[in-house]
């Protein structure tokens, strides 16, 4: 009895429970695809990679079992870049993404083998037009033509169209540092590259909302946690998660987390990589190219901006001649990447996103309140 006892412990015997537990997730995985799923669900078919995504998921309940729960996320908070890129390798190698574009199915062919277009996990959402048939079809279109990833393309609405300008598809330009979450396109093609853009920017806005809570509530893990998860699954952004007015949001985040960074560290190496990294992101935060979002944002996160110089001052932060060469190199070269987006602006006539005009007589200050709530 006492061996039992001292078996099922935690933190005892830790190899041979989790190859127990491997051999458990693996049976139970299998018994809800052919047992549950495909009987009660609408997927009339097996999924070898569903069965190993529940595979994972079994077995990272498992591990509540065997570890110390404290122990297992702590882990998870030292390694959660690592587990971050692991999770994206994954999605990639497997070609997944949040998609609902599978509703072509129902609009084109709908009596062909449903097999083969069906969510793996989830359901199709035909009300997200604004992702499955406007978004991702300029973005797949790319790829689509001979001359692909061209800046000005015919291929999708039979005339010339602004594919970074207008709708954010990838090209083949300078200016794709401004889009990272595209970047994979040029280099994996649609399949992995749609994976990657739809993955990595859910893995961007979870860590940099989770690292600006730990920043605003002084490393306080449980409650950024919390407001980590608040943020990412907030209306606003599962709504417009496909569009690029929620990259407002990321970059916003990242922009003030960098300059932290720079602020608070006395490498000369780091310094740099955070001016590299604001290079990308301000230049992103830019070309999200939606006042009616970037505006907001840029209030709030001046405040915090002026908060964290503030603190950082305070803290004992000094200004130095190397950190004034990298701020002066930042922002010479966001300009620089700026000033092509700015001359095709100017040379096409673009006015949406900005040229808009007000007649009501109620101050719009007033409303701001509106904009808050579809993060609540």
């Amino acid at each position: 009895m006492e061996k039992i006892k001292n078996f099922l412990n935690k933190e005892n015997y830790t190899k041979i429970k989790l190859v127990m537990l491997s051999i458990v997730a693996i049976l139970a995985s299998i018994i809800f695809e052919y047992g549950f799923y495909i009987r009660y669900s609408n997927g009339s078919y097996d999924s070898k990679i569903r069965m190993l995504i529940l595979a994972i998921l079994f077995g990272f309940i498992g591990l509540h079992f065997i570890f110390k729960i404290e122990n297992l996320y702590e882990f998870i908070y030292r390694h959660r870049y690592k587990l971050a890129l692991l999770f994206l390798v994954f999605v990639m190698l497997f070609k997944l993404s949040g998609s609902s574009i599978v509703n072509y199915h129902q609009q084109i062919q709908p009596h062909a083998n449903q097999n083969h277009f069906h969510p793996l996990l989830g359901k199709a959402r035909m009300i997200r037009t604004d992702e499955w048939a406007t978004s991702s079809m300029y973005i797949l279109s790319q790829k689509a033509s001979e001359n692909s990833l061209q800046y000005f393309s015919n291929q999708l609405r039979g005339t010339i169209t602004d594919m970074f300008t207008l709708v954010s598809a990838p090209v083949k330009d300078i200016l794709m540092i401004g889009k990272p979450f595209e970047v994979m396109f040029l280099l994996l093609g649609n399949d992995r590259g749609f994976s990657f853009y739809w993955y990595f920017k859910l893995i961007t806005i979870m860590l940099s909302s989770f690292e600006m809570c730990m920043l605003l509530t002084n490393q306080k893990k449980k409650i950024s946690l919390c407001g980590m998860l608040m943020i990412t699954f907030s209306s606003a952004v599962q709504w417009w998660y496909s569009t690029t007015s929620i990259d407002a949001l990321i970059w916003g985040q990242v922009i003030l987390l960098l300059i932290n960074k720079f602020m608070t560290t006395d490498s000369k190496k780091i310094k740099a990589l955070c001016g590299l990294g604001e290079i990308v992101a301000i230049t992103s935060y830019i070309f999200v190219l939606y006042p009616a979002w970037q505006v907001p944002f840029a209030y709030v996160f001046l405040a915090i901006f002026i908060w964290i110089m503030i603190k950082n001052f305070q803290n004992g932060y000094k200004i130095k001649k190397y950190d004034v060469t990298v701020v002066l190199l930042t922002c010479l070269c966001v300009l620089r990447i700026s000033s092509a987006l700015v001359y095709a602006v100017r040379r096409y006539h673009f006015c949406y996103y900005g040229n808009r005009l007000s007649r009501r007589k109620t101050r719009s200050w007033w409303r701001s309140h509106d904009f808050v709530c579809l993060f609540l």
